[in-house]
Protein backbone atom coordinates (compact mmCIF):
# COMPACT_ATOMS: atom_id res chain seq x y z
CA UNK A 1 0.00 0.00 0.00
CA UNK A 2 1.58 3.52 -1.08
CA UNK A 3 1.87 6.40 1.89
CA UNK A 4 -1.67 8.08 0.10
CA UNK A 5 -3.63 5.74 0.53
CA UNK A 6 -2.31 4.26 3.86
CA UNK A 7 -2.61 8.11 5.47
CA UNK A 8 -6.37 9.22 4.18
CA UNK A 9 -9.21 7.93 5.81
CA UNK A 10 -11.94 6.63 4.39
CA UNK A 11 -14.08 9.24 2.63
CA UNK A 12 -16.97 8.25 4.29
CA UNK A 13 -15.77 9.10 7.51
CA UNK A 14 -16.04 12.36 9.60
CA UNK A 15 -13.49 15.10 8.88
CA UNK A 16 -12.28 13.35 5.90
CA UNK A 17 -11.32 15.47 3.18
CA UNK A 18 -14.55 14.05 1.26
CA UNK A 19 -17.04 15.07 4.10
CA UNK A 20 -16.20 17.99 3.85
CA UNK A 21 -16.25 18.55 0.20
CA UNK A 22 -20.24 17.46 0.57
CA UNK A 23 -20.46 19.55 3.58
CA UNK A 24 -23.45 22.09 3.05
CA UNK A 25 -23.21 25.35 5.22
CA UNK A 26 -26.31 24.63 6.99
CA UNK A 27 -24.68 21.56 8.66
CA UNK A 28 -21.22 23.11 9.51
CA UNK A 29 -22.67 25.25 11.60
CA UNK A 30 -24.75 22.08 13.26
CA UNK A 31 -21.11 20.18 13.53
CA UNK A 32 -19.59 19.66 16.98
CA UNK A 33 -15.33 19.54 16.34
CA UNK A 34 -13.08 18.12 19.00
CA UNK A 35 -11.00 20.86 20.93
CA UNK A 36 -7.94 22.22 19.22
CA UNK A 37 -4.96 22.46 22.07
CA UNK A 38 -3.05 25.79 21.48
CA UNK A 39 0.31 26.07 19.73
CA UNK A 40 3.20 25.09 22.20
CA UNK A 41 0.96 22.00 24.12
CA UNK A 42 2.59 19.38 22.41
CA UNK A 43 5.61 17.97 24.50
CA UNK A 44 7.05 14.98 22.19
CA UNK A 45 6.47 13.25 19.34
CA UNK A 46 8.41 10.39 17.82
CA UNK A 47 7.36 7.84 14.84
CA UNK A 48 6.65 4.26 15.69
CA UNK A 49 6.34 0.92 13.70
CA UNK A 50 2.82 0.29 15.75
CA UNK A 51 0.26 -0.05 13.79
CA UNK A 52 -2.69 0.83 16.10
CA UNK A 53 -6.48 -0.42 14.62
CA UNK A 54 -8.57 1.40 17.62
CA UNK A 55 -10.93 3.93 17.12
CA UNK A 56 -9.11 6.72 19.02
CA UNK A 57 -6.13 5.85 16.95
CA UNK A 58 -7.49 6.26 13.83
CA UNK A 59 -10.69 8.34 13.98
CA UNK A 60 -11.32 12.16 14.77
CA UNK A 61 -13.87 11.64 17.97
CA UNK A 62 -16.09 14.95 19.13
CA UNK A 63 -14.60 14.38 22.36
CA UNK A 64 -10.75 14.27 21.21
CA UNK A 65 -8.27 17.09 22.06
CA UNK A 66 -6.36 18.12 19.04
CA UNK A 67 -2.35 19.12 19.00
CA UNK A 68 -2.23 22.23 16.95
CA UNK A 69 -1.37 22.39 13.74
CA UNK A 70 1.17 24.47 14.28
CA UNK A 71 3.08 21.62 16.62
CA UNK A 72 2.04 19.05 14.29
CA UNK A 73 3.72 20.10 11.23
CA UNK A 74 7.55 18.53 12.03
CA UNK A 75 5.64 15.47 11.90
CA UNK A 76 3.10 15.61 9.11
CA UNK A 77 6.00 17.00 6.60
CA UNK A 78 8.17 14.01 7.73
CA UNK A 79 5.45 11.29 7.63
CA UNK A 80 6.01 10.21 4.29
CA UNK A 81 9.09 9.32 4.56
CA UNK A 82 8.65 7.57 7.81
CA UNK A 83 6.31 5.45 6.32
CA UNK A 84 9.00 4.47 3.92
CA UNK A 85 11.45 3.62 6.58
CA UNK A 86 8.33 1.09 8.19
CA UNK A 87 6.61 3.92 10.28
CA UNK A 88 3.16 3.91 10.46
CA UNK A 89 1.91 5.88 13.72
CA UNK A 90 2.82 8.49 15.76
CA UNK A 91 3.27 9.10 19.43
CA UNK A 92 2.32 12.34 20.85
CA UNK A 93 2.24 13.58 24.12
CA UNK A 94 1.51 17.20 24.98
CA UNK A 95 0.33 19.25 28.18
CA UNK A 96 -3.15 21.07 28.73
CA UNK A 97 -3.99 23.01 31.71
CA UNK A 98 -1.39 20.81 34.10
CA UNK A 99 -3.57 17.95 32.22
CA UNK A 100 -1.01 15.04 30.44
CA UNK A 101 -1.95 13.32 27.48
CA UNK A 102 0.03 10.47 25.13
CA UNK A 103 -1.47 8.97 22.14
CA UNK A 104 -0.52 6.74 19.66
CA UNK A 105 -1.96 8.22 16.50
CA UNK A 106 -2.27 6.07 12.70
CA UNK A 107 -1.16 8.26 9.97
CA UNK A 108 -4.75 8.81 9.07
CA UNK A 109 -5.65 10.94 11.97
CA UNK A 110 -2.68 12.94 11.96
CA UNK A 111 -2.77 13.62 8.14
Amino acid sequence: MNFDDYSSPPPHLPFSANYFSNLVFGQAAELQYPAIAPPGAVTSQKFSTEEPTHTAATLVLVLDVIPSICDLLPTTSAMEGAYAEGMRSVVVEFQINDKEYCYCYHFMKVQ
